[in-house]
Parts: structure tokens; C-alpha cells; sequence
């Protein structure tokens, strides 16, 4: 579950909506991570079992605000290659029609345990409704065990920004976990995705 605030013009905050993720299910973990961009709102629950997926690859419920309706659940999501324990949904960030979720203990790089990865979606406004499709998969450029990227995620104009706190760096020992961030930039032209 997560709240959602407004600001008041007297400046103060309440609450204008609460979101329940629908179905839950015990160590669902809803609310683990949480983002809001204009209408639309997301919700990460990393213990999540989605149908027709692997058992507790975690799951981002969508919401979207439909004014005397209020906040309405649209649409779950989950990895296309998410498996068992991937943690998908640990982090979130979303931008206008862009959405980036880490799956942190992502081992689908060769079955290296917790390398971790970052999912990139896109909102298509199109008929009849408005869906988010996954667009592309963020790995490590040089993956190791127990990178851990994923763990956080922004997204600012045209560029991505994926977090490794555990990242060796350099692929090698001579700075273990020294972490590192790696930058994707937005590409208008090929495939409506990041490089």
C-alpha cells in the first residue's frame, strides 16, 4: 500500500488517495518502492507472483488518476526475463511516459548470482487505452557476482542513471564494492530506447 499527498494553497499536505495493491498476497512487499509522475503513480512489490511468470519475481502495479474516480489500478508489470527472487520493483523511477525499474538479484547474466538489472518501459497513448510495454533491459557492462545493479534508478530528461553499490568498478579485486553508476542516454532515432 502507499498514500499519495496533494499540497493544499495554504501549503500543508493531505492525503489524497490511498494505493492498494489489488489481490495482495502474502510477502507481496507492496510499497517497497514508489514513483509518481503527473497522472500516472507506481508501485513496487518485490515479493510479487505475477501469472504466467516464475514464483516471487516481484511485480510494479500502475495507477492512474481519473479525477472523480480518483486513483485507479491499470496495469502490473514484471520483466520479460524475470525469474524467481529477481527482486524486480526494488526501485522505480518514472518520467512522463518513461519508467525504469530496478530487479536488482537479476542472475540472468550466465546464472551470475544478484548481477542485478534495470527494465525500461514505455507508455503508448494509443487505442483504446494507454499500455506500458517494455522497450529494452540495462545490464552491467562488466558484470560481476553480487553487483547488485538495480538497486537504484533516476531518470532526467534524456539521460538514465542505474546505481551498483557493490560494483568491483573495474572487473577485478583492486577496488571490490567500491560501487559505481552507469548513465544510459535517451536515443530519438533507434527503437525508442537508451544507449
Amino acid at each position: 500500500t502507499a498514500y499519495v499527498f496533494f499540497r493544499t494553497p495554504l501549503g500543508d499536505w493531505q492525503v489524497s488517495g490511498q494505493l492498494a495493491y489489488p489481490n495482495p498476497v502474502v510477502n507481496d512487499r507492496s510499497g517497497y518502492s514508489v514513483a509518481i509522475s503527473g497522472e500516472w503513480a507506481a508501485i513496487g512489490a518485490i515479493g510479487r507472483t505475477v501469472p504466467n511468470a516464475a514464483q516471487d519475481t516481484g511485480a510494479v502495479q500502475m495507477f492512474v488518476y481519473l479525477g472523480g474516480s480518483g486513483w485507479i489500478p491499470w496495469q502490473e508489470l514484471t520483466g520479460s526475463s524475470a525469474d524467481t527472487n529477481d527482486a524486480f520493483g526494488n526501485s522505480i523511477a518514472l518520467q512522463n511516459k518513461h519508467l525504469l525499474v530496478g530487479a536488482l538479484d537479476d542472475d540472468s547474466h550466465g546464472g551470475t548470482p544478484d548481477i542485478g538489472s534495470a527494465y525500461f518501459f514505455l507508455r503508448t497513448d494509443g487505442f483504446p487505452v494507454p499500455l506500458w510495454n517494455e522497450t529494452g533491459k540495462f545490464m552491467n557492462a562488466l558484470p560481476q557476482e553480487l553487483d547488485l545493479f538495480g538497486y537504484d534508478v533516476a531518470l532526467s530528461g534524456s539521460d538514465a542513471v542505474v546505481g551498483a553499490p557493490f560494483d568491483d568498478t573495474d572487473g577485478a579485486i583492486s577496488a571490490p564494492s567500491a560501487g559505481s553508476i552507469t548513465m544510459f542516454v535517451y536515443d530519438q532515432i533507434f527503437a525508442n530506447g537508451y544507449d
